[in-house]
């Protein structure tokens, strides 16, 4: 049996009406997106909402949707073709089987079109994210924690930009202004652990993938410090730094004696100021900071800023705390015997709070020291809106071995560092943190820094 072409003819039209229509949602759907792409709206969105860190992932996102949008307007105008040529050509079938054939494979064709612009529209941002960049754009419950990745670690068999193993990390800028972080007691890939010496200066650079760091000097006290004398069982760390209104970092120098003859491991000798210079290294000793443990305190870690007239300090004197805050007349900051007198009130933690820093993200204020036995083994955060107000702030624990990485396997390294990075922002601060492997290697591996990201309490 056969229909008139009459028949054929509608049945035809009625395809290419189907197929126009398809292609008017598929326009209707992309237009919108391509239009805010185009326009900077969503570009203007995401750097609002998502940050510096966010900066490469931004960019990849808007690369990749404009092409899907372009390609969807490409296919929608083939549909609207592709109808517009079944029109033209209904006239020259003659049979129903052929028309039927022809009409069936065209709306296939389209609906296929159709199908694979939606999904690829709509699945865009998971393909231009990797897995580990969604999970960590994803916002964290209050009070959780979630590992991103190792910064410097004997864990990663190629080492991050020629450092395997490091520890410490703490942020801060070159002379010209280049962030960077400076670690301490690093090795090379392919070398063991132990005590490597020296201070190493290495820029950072903030990814989507977390942190990542590039190597410019150290590797040896006399790549990066002046004055880099030091006896046999001695190393330098970096163990704090002060920023000043005019521009300059003070970066505390500690002088630690790693042999364990005193009976206590890591116990500071001295400490002194070095004022943190060019890339090249050679940086110098402020003159009169030295701080010698010879009948006053010997501050171990110090970090703080100037505000005004005022340098506020928080620093501790000996490895494990107490955390005590310093409000300084700024032309005073390099003397340090005469801190003590500018004290003020208690101490803010209690027994413990070691490797303390002060840093500004945002519009708050942060203070973030490690072990106060209060709260237990692990990062603690203190939050005000100035830093003479950190006493009275709520600590909260950042949780390191909540997140099953700490380091390999769980529970079995000791923690300590906690610098906040410079790629926090106030719902998302991102830390550093050292660890190393007591219990079951004679070389503390795996041993490194890594990077946590936390989400504060409100």
């Amino acid at each position: 049996m056969t229909q008139t072409m009459g028949a054929d003819y509608e049945v035809m039209l009625s395809y290419a009406e189907r197929i126009d229509a398809m292609a008017a949602e598929l326009e209707a759907q992309t237009a919108p997106m391509l239009a805010a792409l185009q326009d900077g709206t969503v570009m203007s969105s995401m750097s609002q909402g998502l940050g510096p860190i966010g900066a490469p992932f931004t960019a990849s996102y808007m690369a990749a949707m404009t092409n899907q949008c372009m390609n969807n307007m490409e296919t929608a105008a083939g549909m609207h073709a592709h109808a517009e040529a079944i029109r033209e050509s209904a006239e020259q079938y003659q049979g129903t089987d052929e028309l039927h054939a022809a009409a069936l494979e065209a709306e296939q064709t389209m609906n296929d079109d159709l199908a694979q612009g939606k999904d690829l529209l709509s699945g865009a941002t998971e393909a231009a994210m990797p897995v580990n960049l969604k999970d960590q754009l994803d916002p964290l419950d209050p009070g959780t924690t979630q590992f991103v990745r190792d910064i410097a670690s004997t864990r990663d068999p190629a080492g991050h930009a020629g450092i395997k193993g490091a520890d410490l990390g703490i942020p801060a800028k070159l002379a010209d202004g280049t962030p960077v972080m400076l670690f301490g007691d690093c090795n090379k890939p392919g070398e063991q652990g132990g005590y490597k010496g020296g201070i190493v200066a290495a820029t950072v650079e903030n990814t989507p993938d977390g942190v990542k760091v590039t190597g410019i000097a150290g590797w040896g006290a006399d790549k990066l410090l002046a004055d880099h004398a030091l006896e046999d069982k001695h190393n330098y760390y970096p163990s704090g730094v002060i920023t000043m209104s005019d521009g300059r970092q003070l970066l505390t120098v500690a002088n630690v004696d790693v042999s364990g003859d005193s009976g206590e491991p890591f116990v500071p000798k001295s400490s002194h100021m070095v004022q943190i210079g060019g890339a090249e290294g050679n940086w110098q000793s402020v003159s009169g900071s030295i701080d010698v443990k010879d009948g006053h305190p010997c501050y171990s870690y110090a970090t703080g800023q100037q505000i005004g007239d005022t340098v506020y300090v928080a620093a501790t004197e000996n490895n494990n705390g107490p955390v005590q805050l310093y409000e300084i007349p700024a032309d005073k900051i390099t003397d340090r015997s005469s801190w003590g007198q500018y004290a003020v009130g208690e101490p803010i933690t209690g027994e413990g709070g070691g490797t303390p820093q002060m840093s500004r993200v945002g519009d708050q204020w942060v203070l973030s020291y490690m072990n106060d036995d209060a709260l237990g083994n692990g990062v603690h955060v203190r939050i005000s809106d100035d830093p003479g107000s950190f006493a009275g702030a709520q600590a909260q624990f950042v949780d390191i071995a909540q997140t099953g990485d700490y380091p390999s396997p769980p529970g079995a390294g000791r923690a300590y560092g906690g610098y906040v990075l410079p790629d926090s922002t106030p719902d998302d601060l991102r830390f550093g943190v050292s660890y190393f492997n007591e219990a079951e290697d004679p070389n503390g591996e795996p041993y490194g820094v890594g990077e946590w990201r936390f989400r504060p309490q409100q």
